[in-house]
């Protein structure tokens, strides 16, 4: 006879067992297997390192590669994978944040370097409605708020 034992979870039903696509399961520190084929493994090789590596299964060739660190109190991200090659570091730096990108691909390549810093003193901290001269007070129109003044907080234009 052909009957299923009952010990095997069902195949078709309201609940029906089995990896679903984007399951995952893990197996040990750092091995992971996902429903897709693709096999991945992530550790740490030294205190502020970290290293990610993805191998596809149906392809039979490495995904991905990924590499986090530390350096100089910033942190480097490097990632290699079918199309393209990438670095980024970011620190912080006189108040700000510095971030600095490289990245290579098949038909181009590039560097990018970005300085971010918010404005602590000056014009911009407490920035008024620029379209509107200094010292324009309220409206003589009755029932009419009175206009927001140059040199106070703006917020906004009805």
């Amino acid at each position: 006879m052909n009957k299923r034992s009952s010990a095997l979870p069902p195949e078709k039903g309201p609940n029906p067992q089995g990896m679903k696509n984007g399951d995952v399961v893990n197996i040990g520190k750092g091995l992971q297997f996902r429903t897709s084929g693709d096999v991945s493994y992530k550790t740490t090789v030294k205190p502020k390192t970290d290293v990610k590596i993805t191998y596809s299964s149906k392809d039979k060739k490495l995904k991905n590669v990924k590499l986090k660190t530390n350096i100089a109190e910033g942190v480097l991200n490097v990632g290699k994978d079918k199309y393209s090659t990438t670095a980024n570091y970011s620190k912080n730096l006189l108040g700000g944040k510095l971030d600095v990108s490289a990245y290579k691909t098949d038909r181009d390549k590039g560097v990018s370097f970005k300085f971010k810093k918010k404005f602590k003193s000056g014009d911009m901290v407490n920035m008024s409605c620029p379209y509107r001269e200094n010292g324009v007070q309220g409206s003589v129109i009755k029932g009419v708020k009175p206009i927001q003044v140059k040199g106070t907080k703006f917020i906004g234009v009805k």
